[in-house]
């Protein structure tokens, strides 16, 4: 990982830290950073783009559906905050498929 991809994902944490640090929905920065540490552990002995896997590790429950107001787009308060680091397009596409992909959105049935 780059200096620049590491200082950018610091910023991320930073801002996430103040953002979510007094959150009560279950989706606060410890929660976030426990995610984060989880997905860099499991990912030493894989082969994967770090700046990609850390970010979708901090982002993964921005946009939750279980917190997000009535009518918000999807993915807003991600993009929005993508906006505020400067992420450019290429990777901000990947994180919202991680992010789509991994996310719990109301469970499943086991016929």
């Amino acid at each position: 990982m780059t200096i620049d991809e590491k200082r950018t994902i610091a910023r991320l944490a930073t801002i996430l830290k103040k953002r979510y640090g007094d959150d009560f929905s279950g989706h606060d920065w410890y929660h976030l950073e426990r995610v984060w540490k989880m997905a860099k552990q499991l990912a030493k002995e894989e082969r994967v783009d770090q700046f990609v896997l850390e970010m979708a590790a901090l982002l993964h429950d921005v946009d939750d559906s279980k917190i997000k107001t009535e009518g918000e787009a999807e993915f807003s308060r991600t993009e929005a905050l993508l906006q505020e680091i400067h992420i450019d397009a290429d990777v901000r596409d990947k994180l919202f498929e991680i992010i789509r992909t991994v996310s719990f959105h109301g469970g499943f049935t086991v016929k």
